[in-house]
């Protein structure tokens, strides 16, 4: 799957009944919860606004902390690498592997592995990896694409999960039952047990890096990033630039945010605070750290004002409200990019020519601007980045020609208000009791009302009553 896929990927996930039916219960599932932990802080918006300033203060100052991590991981024993394009990054987690002889790899969740799809190239290059949180687990065993960041086999139900451990198991005897949440965490456990004891490089991705102290944060809920981490001789964290923070102080408040926003927990089950290896060779911990950060043009967002994007931590709250990824799903997006942030983020790593759907994958309802803990104006990015597509000419031509039209009616009173008589009057003749479910001669709407109808407009506009 790829970003330029999103049309068509989108017209195939809406005529998936089972899928909607599970994204409907899921996301509201995450509304909820989320709701319920938010209305337990009686100061939640001042939590959000010192968020705000935590992650802006940070990227403005992003090389100033970015050279006080590395010192201080340094310090502690790990060892920082530089990465400015995805493939650059696998190519030098291969290649750490390769020194170390690696045969088994296993991998906690990264959002960043995705992004540079290193399961790929590790397949390609005859290293085995296996992804340990349950979801990505599942995803890989189907082959699937992940279909949320918390959350990535949200689309798969317990039939589908145990049928395919019943095809991928080898030695599950047919009689076990496979019918629980329980039995199928217990059977996943006992295939996992194995390799997290044998592998020989574990790699996770980050969701804090602190400048003061060199450590790596990192959120599980499963305990396997722990295992990951703990247990195979080298530990590999990949990440990326805008994952700094200045202080211990900081990411405490960030984790706040974080969990609630995510998963409605008040702290997650796991959170994980990695500073350097283990220089004693002896107890738990790698005695090989390597951290990985990836640039693949962030460093772009910097210079514009798309740069809030770069405060994203990664919750997921705006994708679970918003009515486009409701509708249509995270695997729709073709990669780790998903939902409004990711829409806003991905032109800057996959081009605004590939990336272009993306951005009108919105209703810009401000659903997004409302639930976001950093307060990252989500919505007026996606309109920067149509504004840019437009300038760019990357827009199809039958789009841009009735972007035209839009702005040439709008220009002018008059034009606008002939204009708006004629789509009512034209909307109008398509009402069938009260509401509008398809509208055949006008091309452009039809994708709209595969998924959505319209009420009819009333007989009078608001113009006309109050003039």
């Amino acid at each position: 799957m790829s970003v330029e896929n999103f049309s068509a990927a989108a017209d195939k996930a809406i005529k998936n009944d089972g899928l909607q039916q599970r994204l409907a219960h899921i996301t509201h599932e995450f509304i909820n919860k989320r709701q319920a932990a938010v209305n337990a802080v009686p100061d939640w918006e001042a939590w959000r606004v010192a968020g705000k300033n935590i992650k802006q203060h940070a990227i403005e100052h992003l090389d100033i902390y970015l050279e006080e991590f590395e010192k201080n991981l340094t310090n502690a024993g790990g060892e920082l690498h530089y990465c400015q394009t995805g493939e650059e990054a696998a190519d030098k987690i291969l290649r750490i592997c390769q020194q170390h002889k690696a045969q088994l790899v296993v991998k906690s969740k990264s959002m960043v592995a995705e992004e540079i799809n290193l399961n790929q190239h590790f397949a390609k290059n005859n290293i085995k990896l296996v992804e340990t949180d349950l979801g990505d687990y599942i995803v890989q065993l189907r082959g699937d694409e992940p279909a949320h960041p918390i959350a990535p086999a949200l689309h798969v139900g317990k039939a589908m999960v145990a049928e395919t451990f019943r095809q991928e198991h080898k030695n599950l005897p047919r009689n076990r039952p496979l019918e629980s949440i329980g039995d199928l965490m217990a059977e996943a456990r006992g295939i996992l047990r194995k390799d997290f004891l044998t592998a020989d490089v574990g790699i996770t991705g980050a969701n804090f890096l602190v400048a003061e102290s060199g450590s790596v944060v990192l959120v599980t809920n499963e305990g396997n990033g722990d295992l990951v981490s703990t247990l195979p001789p080298v530990h590999i964290v990949v990440t990326t630039i805008d994952k700094i923070v200045p202080t211990l102080y900081d990411a405490s408040h960030l984790l706040r945010l974080l969990c609630r926003s995510a998963t409605g927990q008040p702290i997650t089950s796991y959170a994980s605070f990695f500073t350097g290896n283990n220089q004693t060779q002896d107890g738990d911990g790698a005695i090989a750290f390597h951290v990985l950060l990836l640039n693949n043009n962030r460093t772009q967002l910097l210079a514009d004002d798309l740069r809030p994007a770069l405060s994203c931590i990664k919750c997921g709250a705006c994708l679970n409200h918003c009515p486009v990824y409701q509708t249509v799903g995270g695997a729709s997006y073709g990669g780790a990019q998903m939902g409004p942030i990711g829409s806003a983020i991905a032109p800057a790593i996959s081009g605004i020519k590939r990336a272009n759907d993306l951005v009108f994958a919105s209703t810009l309802c401000g659903r997004c601007d409302d639930v976001c803990p950093v307060k990252i104006p989500i919505s007026h990015l996606l309109r920067r980045q149509r504004e840019w597509s437009f300038l760019q000419k990357t827009i199809a031509p039958q789009k841009q020609r009735w972007l035209k039209y839009f702005r040439r009616a709008s220009q002018s009173p008059k034009k606008f208000r002939h204009a708006s008589h004629a789509v009512r009057r034209m909307l109008r003749f398509y009402n069938r009791h009260g509401m509008i479910k398809n509208i055949g001669l006008f091309p452009p709407a039809r994708p709209w009302f595969a998924k959505k109808n319209l009420p009819s407009p009333a007989k009078k506009s608001f113009f006309d009553k109050v003039k």
